[in-house]
C-alpha cells in the first residue's frame, strides 16, 4: 500500500507520516529532503530558491518527477511531500491520501518552537513560502493541493495531538481495508 502524507509546514504532516510509517512497519520517504538538497546544492536558502522555482518552472517538474518515480515503484512506503497526494491522483497511481492542517497561528508557534525562533518571523517566511508555493502549483498542474475531494481523510490538527491525529488515521485504513 502507498500513503501519501500532505499539508502546509507545521501542520504535523511529518510527524504523522513518520509514526504511520514506524507503526505499519512501512518505508518512510521525506519528499522535502529533495528540495532541500537541490536548493544546498545550488547555495540558496529555501527562499531563494522557491523564488527560482516560482521563475522557473522546470525546477519544480524535476523534482516532482523524481517524486512520481518514487511513488510508482513503491511499495509499502508512506511519502511525506506537499504535493504526493496531487501527484498520485494525476498520475492515475493507487494510493490512501491524507491532508493534515492546522490554524496559521498553531503552524507558526509549532515551527517557531522547534527552531528556536520568534512567532511571528516564522509567520511572515511561512506565509511568503506558501503564497509562492501555491502559486507555482496553480500554474504548473492547474490544481490547488489543499482540495479537500483528493484526500481519503482531511485532518485538522490545530487541537490535537500527535497521538490522536496518529489514532484517527489507523481508524479509517483499518474501516478502508474491510
Amino acid at each position: 500500500m502507498i500513503i501519501t502524507v500532505s499539508g502546509p509546514p507545521g501542520s504535523g504532516k511529518s510527524t504523522l507520516a513518520r509514526a504511520l510509517a514506524e507503526k505499519l512497519g512501512y518505508r518512510y520517504f521525506y519528499a522535502g529532503e529533495i528540495f532541500r538538497k537541490e536548493a544546498a546544492e545550488r547555495g540558496l536558502t529555501l527562499e531563494e530558491f522557491g523564488k527560482l522555482a516560482e521563475e522557473n518552472w522546470d525546477v519544480d517538474r524535476t523534482l516532482d518527477a523524481k517524486l512520481v518515480e518514487e511513488i510508482q515503484k513503491a511499495e509499502n512506503t508512506v511519502f511525506d511531500a506537499r504535493l504526493a497526494g496531487v501527484l498520485a491522483t494525476v498520475n492515475g497511481i493507487p494510493a490512501f491520501k491524507i491532508y493534515v492542517t492546522a490554524s496559521a497561528d498553531e503552524r507558526a508557534r509549532r515551527i517557531a518552537g522547534r527552531e528556536g525562533r520568534e512567532v511571528n518571523a516564522v509567520m511572515e517566511e511561512m506565509l511568503a513560502r506558501e503564497k509562492s508555493e501555491a502559486k507555482r502549483y496553480a500554474a504548473i498542474y492547474g490544481y490547488d493541493y489543499t482540495r479537500r475531494e483528493v484526500y481519503d481523510i482531511y485532518i485538522d490538527s490545530t487541537k490535537m495531538s500527535a497521538e490522536n491525529v496518529l489514532d484517527v488515521v489507523l481508524r479509517e485504513l483499518d474501516k478502508r481495508r474491510i
